[in-house]
This record gives structure tokens, sequence and C-alpha cells, in this order.
């Protein structure tokens, strides 16, 4: 099966090529997001002053933890995410085009191949 479309795999070869490199890129940007949220977390330092859920909050607010490192984390985030998006749609339209044009192939191919039968076949 696999032997019966590489002729139609290596018209497109090129395409493919692009689309898995796209596939790669996105992977990366993909898991680096949930990395840069383990680093912001890792540089908390959230201690509770009692047990309500807002007072670790207002505590590491006040002991001076750097709020502008807070906002690189979230830059940084939004950053990676809107790259993986990117690189996501481009991914996704790249390998689409290349299988739509291999699927045409395929269907002209086929009717061309059921055009040439003869017509005792089809009785």
């Amino acid at each position: 099966m696999i032997r019966s479309l590489t002729p139609y795999l290596k018209r497109y070869k090129k395409l493919l090529l692009v689309g898995f490199i796209l596939v790669i890129f996105k992977n990366f940007f993909q898991s680096m997001g949930p990395q840069i949220v383990r680093e912001a977390i890792a540089h908390l330092k959230v201690t509770a002053l009692d047990d309500s859920w807002y007072s670790g909050l207002v505590q590491w607010l006040h002991d001076g933890w750097d709020i502008e490192l807070l906002f690189v984390f979230i830059g940084l985030y939004v950053t990676i995410e809107i790259f993986h998006g990117i690189f996501l749609y481009a991914m996704r339209q790249t390998l689409i085009v290349a299988s739509r044009k291999i699927e045409y192939d395929l269907r002209n191919d086929f009717f061309s191949h059921l055009q040439k039968l003869h017509l005792q076949f089809f009785q």
C-alpha cells in the first residue's frame, strides 16, 4: 500500500518536508509553555499568613518579589503561545494542502485508469 503511494509522496516531497519541519517547531513551542509556567512557579516564594487562600498571595506581593519578573514570565509565555499558534496554523495548512494535492492526483489517476478499461469489465 505504501509502495503505491510513493510516487505521489515524491511529487510533493518539498511540501511534506516543510510540513514536518513545522511539526517539529510547533512541538518545540508547545513544550515550552509548561516549562515557562514551571519556572514562574519555582520563583514564587509564597508563605501563608493564615489559612485563607489569598493571604499567601498578599504576603508574596508584599515581600518584595519582583512583580516585573512576573510580567516577564507572562510576556514570555504569551510570546511562546503566539509562536505555537503560528506554527500550528502553518503546519496544518501545509500538510492539508499536500494531502489535498495527493488526493487530487490519486483520484485523477484512478478515473483515468477506469476510462481505459474495456466496457466488458463493467458488465
